[in-house]
């Protein structure tokens, strides 16, 4: 059973690439979704979603706490 399609090859099954694999990763976790490859199994478009789920919540917290540490460290110079 295949779990992830690729639209220039829709009836070739290959081994998938390391560089594919990752240009899916960063493609779902910036919620870019090109379509070039696409999740076909109910486990890869779950792993999918929760990723991209991931990544928009990892820029949040990093932004969040880089925020919060440039208000502590201009309280702190306050002093």
């Amino acid at each position: 059973m295949r779990s992830f399609g690729f639209s220039d090859s829709p009836g070739d099954i290959y081994p998938f690439k390391l560089h594919e694999l990752v240009y899916f990763s960063y493609t779902t976790l910036t919620t870019l979704g090109y379509g070039e490859i696409i999740p076909i199994s109910a486990q890869a478009r779950t792993f999918a979603i929760f990723e991209a789920i991931l990544g928009q919540l990892y820029l949040t917290i990093l932004i969040a706490r880089l925020v919060g540490l440039h208000i502590l460290s201009f309280k702190n110079s306050e002093k």
